[in-house]
C-alpha cells in the first residue's frame, strides 16, 4: 500500500504484501482464539456465511448460471449434509468471527491490521483449527475427562 493512498480506500488481498497478509491471518487467529469461552445470546444468529447452515444455499443453486458450478456447489452441498452435517453438533464450538474480510478491519500504511470494526458476523459454529474428530455428547450425569495439555506444559 502505498502512503500517498487516501484513508478509507478498500483494497483487495493482492494488493497487500506477503508479510501483511500473514500478519492478517495472525490476527484472525487471535480473534478466534480471544473468542474461546465467550458467549452471547446473540452468537445464536442465523447467518448465511455460517458453515453450520450450508444446506439452507441448495435453493438458490438455480441462480447459478454456469452448468459446471452449480453442480460443483451441488456436490459441495451434498457432502456436506451426508458427511458434516450429522456430526456438525458434536463438533467443537465457539463464538467466531466468521466474515473478518478485509472490509471488516482497520489497516495501517504497510498494511498491518490494527482493528477490527464489524462484529456483526460472529455466531456460534465449529471452531476453526487442527482437524477435529466428532465428540460423543458426554452421557447424563457424566463429566468429560479433563485432557492433558500437550508440549511444554505437559508431564
Amino acid at each position: 500500500m502505498e502512503p500517498s493512498d487516501p484513508l478509507g480506500r478498500m483494497l483487495e488481498a493482492r494488493e497487500l504484501s506477503l508479510e501483511a497478509l500473514h500478519d492478517y491471518a495472525a490476527c484472525v487467529a487471535r480473534v478466534g482464539r480471544a473468542l474461546r469461552g465467550f458467549f452471547h445470546p446473540a452468537a445464536q444468529q442465523v447467518l448465511p456465511w455460517d458453515v453450520r447452515h450450508a444446506a439452507r444455499l441448495r435453493p438458490l443453486l438455480p441462480h447459478i448460471e454456469d452448468d459446471d458450478a452449480r453442480a460443483l456447489v451441488e456436490r459441495v452441498l451434498d457432502r456436506f449434509e451426508e458427511r458434516v452435517a450429522p456430526v456438525f453438533d458434536h463438533l467443537r464450538a465457539q463464538v467466531i468471527h466468521g466474515d473478518m474480510t478485509l472490509d471488516d478491519v482497520l489497516l495501517d500504511e504497510r498494511g498491518s491490521v490494527t482493528g477490527v470494526i464489524d462484529e456483526t458476523g460472529a455466531s456460534w459454529s465449529a471452531r476453526p483449527g487442527r482437524r477435529q474428530r466428532p465428540r460423543d455428547p458426554p452421557a447424563a450425569g457424566v463429566r468429560p475427562r479433563a485432557r492433558r495439555p500437550a508440549g511444554r506444559h505437559a508431564r
